[in-house]
């Protein structure tokens, strides 16, 4: 009991004899340090206040609230809970569709009212027993010290007999994130070839060959799972991520609508299906799907203006502008002052006004709207803003005669791209619109930039001025973080350093996120898979420095020093 009574609880239910039934069950298990939420909105601003280690949330949360499973996408996608956090689902009713569609978000644990004290105190037990187990793990993913995370799964599939398969899980799951994929797939084959074989093996070796774009492959292997599992929801995504990246937009929405119908509320999917349907230029459909998310977050306190500003560009095509002004009217009135907001809102008017042919303000909002993103900077910006958005505010720009601007917008998005879809998207932007004059002009721009780089650095490098020439590759790095060759070229750099000057772990972190950024950019450049191998390598080779698990594997015995099988 003792493991309860340190734990932190956030109950979140509408309906006050339920709250009292619940504490009364905690109480029964030692847990006393326990908070109250009647609804969604009241449990987000407590969880930014605080952090909690359990939330028990109702399913319904009351009549013109969002319900708990959105609430629970609200709060992953947002990252306002890490994985530490348990999260328990407490249904009314066991309808097939709601299990479906909570399971697909991953809670922790679903439990139906009414429940019993001991259910609820074996489950809890049970849940926060693992959680001790993976708890070093999270802390090094949240930290983003992949390499440690790698190191302590390595270290706990032998310590912790009982769950090898998740920590292998784990394992494979950082090295497909980070764009590992043969490395991946051999771990996955590893547990694919237990009997019984796990679906999430499966799927991930599907997911590997996807990365791999081994797409026939991936695809007839998914036919085989789904055959087994049709309720398996990620397996019905990657077949719908298949077929969008060959090209068949048509299937890839088929597809999606499948799963819709399986678990309809899930918000990124329907919004997924607004945008191939807009790709599709069927805007009957867009504006069905883009009308659900308005309405499934019109209660979320994280809703994105971005859906408005689809609806409202979809409504202008239409020419209905009536509607598209009551959409607008929303946007000015509901959501707040925050950068995107206002961002979305300036943007929304400037489409407004030109429908109205009021040219002077469409250019005037227009320009507002970059001069805003200018001063919150795009970067700052770049995990909220959409692809759709930026390539719309880039036409919006040229549609106004704002052409300098379209290009600064077009080289920036190069320069922060996240990944290789986000590069290709920005490298496309200004030729989709019919300027490819433009286009050539900021690749030339950004050529020229990184070229000047290269050419200090081989300068001061020649000259014996190693530390100077490092110096200046690291400012590459920073002024061009979407440039695979820069990126490869100063993680050389720093590999020789280990080399010739000896093992520093810090600079070692810093080749392979460079490395890391790289592969996400170019997944297919195989230098920066062979150095990335090529180093953790050296990285096993050496022992410089004790008390890092990256360096020395051993270490990863501290991390897992407070979990119970150590302590006995």
């Amino acid at each position: 009991m003792e493991k309860f009574s340190l734990i932190t609880v956030l109950v979140i239910e509408a309906r006050q004899a339920v709250r009292t039934q619940i504490r009364a069950m905690l109480d029964g298990v030692s847990i006393s340090q326990v908070q109250f939420a009647s609804n969604a909105y009241s449990a987000i601003r407590k969880l930014q206040i605080e952090p909690v280690d359990l939330i028990l949330c109702s399913h319904n949360l009351g009549e013109g609230q969002q319900d708990g499973q959105h609430l629970l996408e609200d709060l992953r996608s947002n990252t306002l809970i890490g994985r530490q956090t348990l999260f328990f689902i407490l249904s009314d009713t066991p309808r097939q569709q709601q299990v479906v569609g909570t399971a697909d978000l991953s809670p922790d644990g679903f439990l139906v009212k009414p429940f019993s004290p001991h259910l609820l105190q074996s489950r809890l037990a049970h849940a926060l027993r693992r959680r001790e187990y993976f708890m070093p793990l999270y802390r090094a993913i949240q930290e983003g010290r992949h390499e440690l995370a790698l190191e302590y799964c390595l270290h706990a599939e032998e310590r912790f007999p009982r769950y090898r398969n998740d920590f292998i899980r784990e394992r494979a799951e950082l090295l497909l994130s980070d764009g590992q994929f043969l490395e991946a797939l051999d771990l996955f084959n590893t547990v694919a070839a237990t009997d019984p074989t796990p679906p999430w093996a499966e799927l991930g070796l599907v997911r590997c060959l996807i990365g791999l774009k081994q797409y026939d492959e991936a695809r007839a292997q998914l036919t085989g799972l789904l055959a087994k599992y049709p309720l398996f929801l990620a397996a019905n995504d990657c077949l719908t991520q298949i077929y969008e990246a060959q090209g068949d937009l048509h299937a890839a929405r088929q597809s999606l609508e499948t799963i819709l119908e399986l678990a309809p509320n899930r918000t990124h999917r329907l919004r997924a299906h607004a945008m191939m349907s807009l790709q599709l230029k069927d805007r009957a459909a867009a504006e069905e799907m883009l009308g659900k998310v308005i309405d499934n977050n019109r209660f979320s306190v994280f809703r994105d203006p971005q859906d408005h500003l689809r609806m409202i560009n979809v409504l202008l095509a239409d020419a209905r502008l009536k509607e598209a002004d009551s959409f607008l009217g929303e946007l000015e009135r509901d959501f707040g002052e925050a950068p995107l907001n206002m961002l979305c809102r300036d943007l929304a008017r400037g489409r407004v006004a030109g429908a109205r042919r009021q040219e002077d303000d469409a250019h005037s909002f227009t320009l507002q709207a970059f001069q805003r993103l200018q001063q919150s900077g795009l970067e700052s910006l770049a995990r909220s803003l959409c692809e759709d958005t930026l390539q719309d505010m880039t036409g919006q720009l040229l549609d106004n005669e704002l052409e300098e601007e379209a290009c600064e917008l077009a080289s920036e998005r190069i320069r922060i791209a996240p990944n290789q879809q986000s590069l290709s998207a920005a490298h496309a932007s200004l030729r989709e619109l019919g300027r490819k004059d433009l286009a050539e002009k900021v690749e030339n721009r950004l050529n020229d930039t990184a070229c000047e780089y290269l050419a200090r650095f081989e300068q001061l490098e020649k000259a014996g001025q190693f530390e100077d020439a490092l110096t200046v590759l690291m400012q590459a790095t920073n002024a061009l973080p979407g440039n695979p060759h820069v990126l490869i070229n100063a993680s050389i750099a720093l590999i020789r350093c280990l080399r010739e000057q000896g093992w520093v772990t810090e600079t070692a972190e810093r080749a392979l996120s460079l490395l890391a950024r790289a592969r996400q950019l170019d997944p297919d450049n195989g230098q920066a898979q062979q150095l990335t191998r090529y180093l953790r390598q050296l990285a096993r080779e050496k022992k410089g420095d004790s008390n890092s698990a990256f360096s020395n594997p051993q270490a990863a015995d501290s991390a897992a020093a407070g979990t119970p099988e150590n302590k006995q």
